[in-house]
Order: structure tokens, then C-alpha cells, then sequence
């Protein structure tokens, strides 16, 4: 009976610590991925307000048209938002 034990405990223990490296590799992936979802937002949300500045400056700079000479600093103006 104590050779059955010694080998279940040996096999629980060595279950055990199976169990637990898979279970640090999952965290590890679960926080490189919120690492990267979290970089993807900050990413999104800049462009977002580039967006936001960019529909503000056009709503300024309307209307369209006019002269010559409006539509081409209207036309540098937008060269200029977009780079």
C-alpha cells in the first residue's frame, strides 16, 4: 500500500506542476495579448482624433469655391491636414 501512494504522489506532484507551467504560459499569452489589444485602442483612438481635428479644420474651410485663388489655398491647406 505505501508503494501505491509514493507513485500516486509522485504522479500528482509531477500532474501538479504540468498543470501549473501550462497555467503560467496562459497567462503569460492572456497579458501579451491585452498588451497588444491595449496598444491597438491607443493606436485607434489617435486616429480617431486625427479624424475629429481633420473634420473640424474642413467644416472651417467651407464652402468650397470661390475665386482662383481660394481654391488653391483651400487645396494646400488640405495637402497640408493630410500629410
Amino acid at each position: 500500500m505505501l508503494f501505491f501512494n509514493f507513485f500516486t504522489y509522485a504522479f500528482l506532484i509531477d500532474r501538479w506542476q504540468s498543470l501549473n507551467v501550462r497555467t503560467l504560459d496562459i497567462r503569460d499569452r492572456l497579458e501579451d495579448t491585452g498588451t497588444e489589444w491595449r496598444q491597438l485602442l491607443m493606436d485607434l483612438q489617435e486616429i480617431i482624433d486625427w479624424i475629429a481635428r481633420a473634420d473640424q479644420e474642413l467644416t472651417l474651410q467651407q464652402p468650397i469655391g470661390g475665386d482662383l485663388e481660394s481654391v488653391q489655398n483651400q487645396n494646400e491647406m488640405h495637402q497640408v491636414t493630410i500629410l
